[in-house]
């Protein structure tokens, strides 16, 4: 008899109802290739190289001229 009661009783689960995101797809939709990730990171890389470049070349140029 307890078996029976236990189940008459439904479990109610109740639903959120978010807000659409601000991004809303964009990223459901990148590509998660580890060929591109990799291009990508090799490219960061090189950028960093040569923005360090870029940076540290100033100071030498003063170094030298004094």
């Amino acid at each position: 008899m307890a078996m029976e009661e236990e189940n008459k009783h439904e479990t109610i689960r109740l639903l959120a109802d978010y807000p659409p995101t601000v991004w809303g797809y964009t990223f459901a939709s990148i590509s998660s290739h580890d060929s591109e990730f990799q291009l990508y990171t090799k490219q960061v890389e090189l950028l960093k190289e040569k923005m360090k470049d870029m940076l540290v070349q100033p100071a030498k140029d003063l170094i030298q001229k004094n």
